[in-house]
């Protein structure tokens, strides 16, 4: 007597099922997983990817009031732009930022223009401290440009220093910043805009050296007079002498 059990008439398509059990499994880990529609997107902070560098206060230096920053329209609220056409904006559903772009670039200013041996302190204002100085910052564009070859993050700001007691305009500056951001989504975006948020403070950083270097060269005896009326503007021109 034969010891192999009858195989039935269901017999092969159970087989067939087990022999193609493995690569639905392998098929169906390649799918991107969807988040529960319960779950919120993602939220990033916008911030530097490196400390501020720098040796900190210039005890003979300006007190400096570092402002809130303003938006542009299309960047006032906290969703990730980013651009794969010309001139249309669109936000990523699976991520979007901590809070607005502006309130978050206020502190990251304060903490590097402190750390950068210029100011005898940074305050964020508004403030009731006595600042000679004011920095006025307007975010113009934050987006990851799809469209770019490479793509990459693109952070665009306004700034402008002023003169607190005579409400002159010292120095505007337009300032551009980039970092690379290949890959797609929420993300890469928020890496790449850390790392282009390095480059606009570092160059922030050069703008205020140039405008007090320029202005002591300029206008030294009028800031001595100054020096001793106004409050906090003592410092004002040790703080450009040496630059």
């Amino acid at each position: 007597m034969s010891t192999h059990a009858r195989r039935g008439p269901h017999s092969r398509p159970v087989r067939a099922a087990a022999l193609l059990l493995p690569a639905l499994l392998a098929a169906c880990a390649a799918l991107p997983v969807e988040r529960p529609a319960g779950e919120g997107p993602a939220r990033y902070l916008l911030a530097p990817a490196q400390p501020p560098p720098g040796s900190g206060a210039r005890a003979d230096g300006p007190v400096l009031e570092v402002m809130r920053v303003r938006a542009a329209p299309g960047f006032e609220g906290d969703a990730m732009r980013y651009v794969r056409r010309p001139r249309r904006l669109e936000a990523y559903a699976r991520g979007r930022w901590a809070d607005a772009p502006a309130r978050m670039l206020q502190p990251a200013v304060v903490d590097t223009l402190a750390a950068a041996s210029l100011f005898r302190a940074v305050v964020a204002g508004p403030s009731p401290a006595r600042a000679a100085l004011r920095l006025d910052l307007r975010l113009l564009a934050l987006y990851h440009d799809l469209a770019a070859e490479p793509p990459g993050v693109r952070l665009v700001l306004r700034a402008a220093l002023v003169e607190r007691r005579s409400r002159r305009v010292l120095a505007t500056r337009r300032i551009e910043a980039s970092a690379p951001a290949p890959a797609d989504g929420a993300g890469a975006a928020a890496d790449g805009a850390a790392r282009a948020l390095d480059a606009a403070l570092a160059e922030l950083v050069r703008f205020c050296r140039e405008a007090l270097a320029a202005q002591a060269a300029s206008a030294g005896a009028t800031w001595r007079r100054a020096s001793r009326t106004t409050p906090g503007s003592e410092g004002l021109r040790g703080a450009v002498s040496a630059r």
